[in-house]
């Protein structure tokens, strides 16, 4: 998977310059809160520019219903990594014992590419920005739903133009 965001990191510049292609999400059902901006990128995966905000409160820990690959562009987290081949909640997930613990920092990558991986991301003192590309969806995903307590909402289009721009910025396009 890392690989596979690396060859779509070569794409990015171009993909910047489509703002239309873009669909957003205000994910802030529990911490973090998590400004996302992403796009299909073709038939099997989604790449996503996450905008991470820093809290002091306990994070989402969870599984994906996808493969993954990350990786950090600004700011940095500390990721935590637990393992379960059970279906449990985020609550259940903090009584798990963590298989380890990183702190990542911009140009970093990391994936996770076994279903039954368990993650949290808990950024310092300022925003993280990072990217992710997801693969197909797990065989189990139908059961593998998010929890949410209320509707996502979207970003409003100042917010999406000024992630895409400041990704632009970053890239250098």
């Amino acid at each position: 998977m890392i690989d596979k965001l690396k060859m779509v990191e070569n794409h990015l510049g171009e993909l910047l310059t489509k703002p239309e292609i873009w669909n957003t999400l205000d994910v802030d059902y529990l911490p973090p809160r998590v400004e996302r901006v992403w796009t299909q990128f073709d038939e099997n995966h989604r790449l996503f520019i996450h905008v991470i905000q820093p809290t002091n409160e306990p994070c989402l820990f969870h599984k994906h219903r996808w493969p993954a690959a990350f990786k950090m562009i600004q700011g940095s987290y500390e990721l935590g990594l637990a393992y379960s081949e059970n279906e449990i909640t985020s609550d259940e997930a903090y009584k798990l014992p963590h298989i380890s613990k990183f702190i990542l920092t911009p140009g970093s990558y990391y994936e996770m590419i076994n279903t039954h991986t368990l993650h949290y991301v808990k950024p310092f003192d300022e925003p993280s920005i990072s990217l992710m590309l997801t693969g197909p969806l797990y065989p189990e995903s139908q059961i593998r739903k998010e929890v949410l307590n209320k509707e996502l909402k979207q970003l409003s289009d100042t917010r999406k133009s000024q992630i895409l721009g400041y990704m632009s910025w970053l890239y250098k396009y």
